[in-house]
């Protein structure tokens, strides 16, 4: 198993904020691609310029913990601006970690199979934990 963490967001942005959304997000993208170990930090706006996905990947759970650390001060304001519909885990993230986004009601995903390749086209698999009978 690969020992990144990742999760997605989905959400809407509310009526009247998508300019607010727009600069939330240039705001953010200018700080996190200053942290270490975020490895992938993509927004995404649907063609209806109301559908949002997130997605921030992390050399490990101690990267996505601190980088939730940081994100404490700006959650409040961010989600002012947006309906969260969902939100996918894939870690296996450590119990304080869990805890703290436990209130936004996150789903655990775990890699059953695939593969990642590396830059100079290596591929890590990723093996399944889960048995079938």
């Amino acid at each position: 198993m690969l020992n990144k963490a990742m999760w997605i967001i989905e959400g809407k942005i509310k009526p009247g904020k998508i300019q607010a959304y727009l600069d939330i997000m240039k705001e953010r993208i200018d700080i996190v691609q200053k942290e270490d170990g975020i490895i992938n930090y993509e927004w995404a706006l649907g063609e209806d310029e109301e559908s949002i996905t997130i997605r921030v990947e992390y050399s490990d759970s101690a990267t996505a913990r601190m980088h939730l650390i940081k994100l404490a001060n700006f959650a409040d304001h961010y989600l002012k601006l947006i309906d969260l519909e969902k939100i996918l885990v894939y870690s296996d993230l450590s119990p304080d970690l869990r805890d703290a986004i436990s209130s936004l009601n996150p789903i655990y995903m775990n890699y059953i199979g695939g593969f990642s390749k590396s830059e100079d086209g290596v591929a890590q698999e990723i093996t399944s934990e889960i048995t079938k009978n």
